[in-house]
C-alpha cells in the first residue's frame, strides 16, 4: 500500500525566471513546465491575430467524441463564445483555435459536461450558456467530429438563472429507473425572491431534444437552501440503494446530499428526500465550502463508488483549512466530516480541493487523487488506496490563478491515466489572458 504521503506537485505558474527564459511563451524547454506532454494555448490564431480563444480550461471533461475508442478533450472557451474539442491521443504544441469548435453567442464556452445523453454509445457535449440569458446550457448530440454552432444544438435547456458560471450537468445515468438515460442539471445560482442563490437540481428522464425548460419538464426538480448554492457539483455514484436504479451525490456549500433514484416525481426541498447528508456534525451549514468540488470513484477497490470531496477553504481541519476526503460507499444517514477515511489537509489559504480528478495515474490498479489550488498555482496527486490524514503544508505559493484538473483514460499504452491541468489565467505571447491546457503524461510523472 502506498503511503498517504506519496504525494506529487506539480508546477502550473511559472515563475519570474521561467517568464524570462521562455520570453512569456508557455512552451518548453527552459520552462517550469518542461514536463508537459501537451499544450493546447489559447490565443491569437497564426494565420489571423485578430481571431482569438481567450481564457479556455476553467472546466474542463473527458470522453469519446469521434467513437475512435480514444478519449478526447472538452475544453471550456472562455469569452470568446466557443468550447473546444481536442481529438486524443495528442502532443506538442497546439492552438485551441485550430480544433474543434463548438460556438454560439458571446460568452459560451463556460463550464462543460460530457457524457452518453441518448444512449447511442457515442459522447455527447453540454455547455455552459452565455451569462444574462435564459438558456442554461446548450446540447450537442455525437458522434462530434467537426464544429457545430449553438443555433444547430440537439436541444436548449432553459433554467431559472442569469448566471450559469457554476452550472453542472452528468449525461447518462438513469435516476429515474425507465431504461433510459437521463440528464442530470443544477443551477446554483437559481434563485427566488427573498430567497437567493438557494440552488436547484433537475433531472429530466429520456432522450432531450430541442428546447427543453428545467423547471417544468423535469421529472425531478430538487430545492437547495438560501446561499448555499445546491447543485454545485452532480455526481452519480451507481446503485447504492440496491433497488437498480441510479442514484445522485448533490452537493451544496456545507453538505453532499445522496438522493436515491426511482422516487416519486416532483418538486422537493432537498432535505425532505435526500437518503444521506455528509456535513458538520452530520447536517449542512451555510458559508461553509465543504463540497466545493466532488467525484465519484472506487477507492477501495469493493466494487461500489466511494465520494471524493473538496473543501478549498472551511473547517474540515478545525483551523480553516483546506482539503480532499475520502468518503467510502454506500452512504446513508447522517455522515459527519470527519468521519473521512481518507483525506489530504492543506494549510489556510491554500485552497488544496478547489478543483479535483480521481484516476489510476501510476498504473497500478488503483485510483489515485488529483487536486488543484486556484491560490497556490499546483496539482497534487495522492496515490491510492491509502487511508488516514496527509498534510500537504509544503505548498508554495506560485501562481493566483485557478485552475480545473482532469485524469485521461491511457492515451500512450503505459497503463497510466495523463493528468490533465486547465489554467484560464495564463498570459499568451501577444500579453493577453488566453488560458493554456497542460497535459502530463503517466510515464512522465511516474517513470
Amino acid at each position: 500500500m502506498q503511503s498517504a504521503s506519496t504525494l506529487l506537485a506539480v508546477l502550473l505558474a511559472f515563475t519570474p525566471e521561467a517568464r524570462a527564459a521562455c520570453d512569456g511563451i508557455p512552451t518548453w524547454p527552459g520552462c517550469k513546465l518542461t514536463d508537459a506532454d501537451l499544450l493546447v494555448e489559447g490565443g491569437p490564431n497564426r494565420g489571423n491575430p485578430e481571431y482569438y480563444i481567450d481564457g479556455i480550461g476553467s472546466s474542463v471533461d473527458v470522453a469519446d467524441f469521434d467513437i475512435d475508442g480514444v478519449a478526447d478533450l472538452l475544453i471550456s472557451g472562455g469569452s470568446a463564445g466557443a468550447a473546444t474539442i481536442v481529438y486524443g491521443p495528442a502532443s506538442g504544441v497546439i492552438s485551441a483555435v485550430g480544433q474543434t469548435r463548438l460556438t454560439g453567442p458571446e460568452f459560451l464556452g463556460g463550464p462543460v459536461a460530457a457524457g452518453d445523453a441518448d444512449g447511442d454509445g457515442s459522447a455527447d457535449a453540454l455547455v455552459a450558456a452565455p451569462l444574462g440569458a435564459d438558456t442554461g446550457a446548450y446540447l450537442f448530440l455525437g458522434p462530434i467530429t467537426g464544429r457545430r454552432i449553438s443555433a444547430e444544438a440537439d436541444a436548449e435547456l432553459l433554467a431559472n438563472s442569469h448566471n450559469h458560471t457554476e452550472f453542472s450537468a452528468v449525461l447518462g445515468p438513469d435516476v429515474d429507473g425507465d431504461g433510459q438515460p437521463d440528464i442530470v442539471a443544477g443551477v446554483p445560482n437559481a434563485a427566488e425572491l427573498h430567497r437567493p442563490n438557494r440552488g436547484m437540481v433537475y433531472v429530466v428522464s429520456g432522450n432531450v431534444t430541442g428546447t427543453v425548460d428545467l423547471e417544468t419538464n423535469a421529472t425531478y426538480a430538487y430545492e437547495g437552501i438560501s446561499r448555499t448554492h445546491f447543485g454545485r457539483e452532480t455526481e452519480t455514484v451507481g446503485d447504492w440503494s440496491g433497488d437498480g436504479i441510479d442514484d445522485l451525490a448533490l452537493t451544496a456549500l456545507g453538505a453532499v446530499y445522496i438522493v436515491d433514484g426511482g422516487g416519486t416525481p416532483g418538486q422537493f426541498p432537498i432535505d425532505d428526500v435526500a437518503s444521506g447528508i455528509i456535513g458538520k456534525d452530520g447536517r449542512g451549514a451555510e458559508a461553509s465550502y465543504f463540497g466545493y468540488s466532488l467525484e465519484a470513484a472506487d477507492y477501495d477497490g469493493d466494487g461500489t463508488a466511494d465520494l471524493f470531496v473538496g473543501t478549498p477553504d472551511g473547517e474540515f481541519t478545525g483551523s480553516g483549512g483546506s482539503s480532499v476526503a475520502t468518503y467510502l460507499g454506500p452512504l446513508g444517514g447522517h455522515v459527519d466530516v470527519s468521519d473521512a477515511y481518507a483525506s489530504w489537509t492543506g494549510h489556510f489559504g491554500s485552497n488544496v480541493g478547489a478543483s479535483l480528478a480521481v484516476g489510476d495515474v501510476d498504473g497500478d490498479g488503483a485510483q489515485d487523487m488529483v487536486t488543484a489550488s486556484f491560490q497556490i498555482g499546483r496539482a497534487y496527486i495522492g496515490l491510492g488506496p491509502d487511508s488516514g490524514t496527509t498534510s500537504v503544508s509544503e505548498l508554495t505559493t506560485f501562481g493566483l490563478m485557478s485552475a480545473s484538473v482532469a485524469t485521461i483514460p491511457d492515451w500512450n499504452g503505459d497503463g497510466g491515466a495523463e493528468v490533465l491541468l486547465g489554467r484560464p489565467s495564463d498570459v499568451h505571447e501577444s500579453g493577453g489572458r488566453y488560458g493554456a491546457v497542460y497535459v502530463f503524461y503517466s510515464d512522465t510523472l511516474f517513470p
